[in-house]
């Protein structure tokens, strides 16, 4: 059983952590305001703007066909539209929502990850201030949904790891997982590293429960796997979406993940920044081997390491 009480936050009170909270929401806005508003529109969008300016039907067709992307953010945006408009800064402004509850949702997952409200709120200015968060967090497509629904999907399973014991909770978890990989295909990616990493800890209660759930929404899957799949043979595969894509060079992925998590450009900033992630992830190792030695489980609290790599701040 997983039953793993949750610190009481250490750091500022109740009210300091919120009135910090709005501060850094403030921030966030005053950092995206200008790009939702000022910026070029570019030829995504437009395809966007296109798409849910099209009847529900066609518009899902028109999606299967392109096969790049899940169709939950389009129909979600269809939603949005009727309600506030489908000009292209209209549309934008949902990822300007999306990108504030990103913001949001990292302050109080740091928070119950790391037992510190302040852990919470460092975590909350350095997405804030995220250039790649700033920029994906105004262009109206998925990637600013998809970023508040991880953190969504990663608290859900924090609490699943903590109090995972009643079935509900874990429903959940499912159900935030499901709208992960309808929205983007990398969410497959953080589910496939959450069984991974439950199996690796030694959390065999917590690891069964968490495979059951992943199985479940690959089941659900299902349908618009076949869909792309059939879309996909009657275009011959992605050339005609990735025709216009170079091949990468080996530092390309590096240069990606090192944008992605605030590593400024400079000769050796990515190398630097995969360097400061690779021994933040390494301060797992100590704890993980004196647990697994002692027969038990490894706490979740051993996942704020990974938090911490995966929010360097843009200074690093």
């Amino acid at each position: 059983m997983s039953t793993s009480s949750t610190p009481p936050p250490r750091g500022p009170s109740k009210g300091a952590f919120r009135l910090l909270l709005l501060a850094i929401l403030l921030i966030a806005a005053l950092v995206r305001a200008p790009l939702w508003l000022g910026e070029s529109v570019i030829g995504d969008e437009v395809f966007t703007h296109d798409v849910v300016a099209l009847p529900p039907l066609d518009a899902l067709a028109v999606v299967i066909e392109d096969v790049v992307h899940p169709p939950l953010h389009s129909m979600v945006l269809q939603g949005w539209a009727a309600l506030a408009g489908g000009s292209v800064h209209e549309l934008r402004a949902f990822s300007f929502a999306m990108g504030l509850a990103t913001v949001l949702l990292v302050a109080l997952l740091g928070r119950e990850v790391l037992a510190s409200g302040a852990g919470g709120l460092v975590a909350a200015l350095l997405v804030a201030l995220n250039d790649a968060q700033a920029f994906y967090g105004h262009t109206a497509r998925a990637y600013s949904m998809y970023a508040a629904l991880v953190m969504l999907l990663l608290w859900a399973l924090i609490r699943c790891l903590r109090m995972g014991t009643d079935g509900w909770r874990w429903l959940a978890f499912a159900a935030c997982a499901l709208v992960v990989v309808y929205t983007h295909y990398v969410g497959w990616l953080f589910l496939i590293a959450a069984v991974g990493g439950a199996w690796t800890l030694g959390r065999r209660h917590d690891a069964w429960r968490l495979t059951w759930a992943v199985f479940g929404v690959g089941l659900l899957f299902i349908p618009w796997a076949l869909a792309v799949l059939g879309a996909l043979q009657r275009k011959g595969g992605l050339g005609p979406n990735l025709g216009w894509v170079d091949a990468p060079s080996w530092i390309q992925p590096l240069w990606v993940l090192g944008y992605l998590t605030g590593v400024p450009e400079g000769r050796w900033g990515t190398l630097a920044g995969m360097g400061i992630a690779a021994v933040l992830v390494a301060a797992l190792l100590p704890a993980m081997v004196n647990q697994r030695a002692a027969g038990s489980a490894v706490s979740p609290r051993l996942l704020a390491p990974l938090l911490a790599a995966a929010l360097q701040p843009p200074a690093t």
